[in-house]
């Protein structure tokens, strides 16, 4: 098991599919797993290794959970950095040095971040999900 905050690259790229068993935000956990496809049927949650392409081509790697994919409150992508997490979608608005941390962790101005393209790694039903971020998001709307 490891905090989901502590996650790295390297952890992603060696197990694919990881489990979430939840927690807070700062306390929030997740335990590899041997699976190499997902379902839409799953009753757990589920992070799996996904690929990110920045709107400057910048690469990287990171998480989603790719089950549900109607919405980015569902998919809830995250690039994963050797400074940190960047997220995309938040419970409450982030306040504007949280936003900037995120671009510094990136190494861009978030001129050169959106748009976004992810692309899930691990097949859901034998497809692979993909999507595009053109913001941060938060229950609120566009953050």
């Amino acid at each position: 098991m490891k905090l989901l905050r502590e996650l790295t690259a390297d952890d992603l790229r060696t197990t694919p599919v990881w489990k979430s068993l939840g927690g807070p935000d700062e306390k929030a956990i997740a335990e590899p797993t041997s699976r190499e496809t997902l379902s839409e049927r799953e009753r757990e949650t589920f992070l799996a290794l996904t690929e990110f392409v920045l709107g400057n081509g910048q690469k990287h790697i990171g998480f989603c959970s790719p089950v549900d994919d109607s919405g980015l409150d569902y998919v809830q992508p995250v690039i994963v950095t050797t400074r940190g997490q960047v997220s995309f979608w938040f419970d409450q608005p982030p306040a504007q040095g949280v936003v900037e941390e995120q671009w510094s962790r990136l190494g861009v101005p978030e001129s050169e971040v959106f748009p976004i393209e992810y692309t899930c790694l691990v097949p859901v039903d034998g497809r692979m999900v993909r999507g595009t971020i053109l913001h941060i998001e938060s229950m609120g709307g566009v953050a």
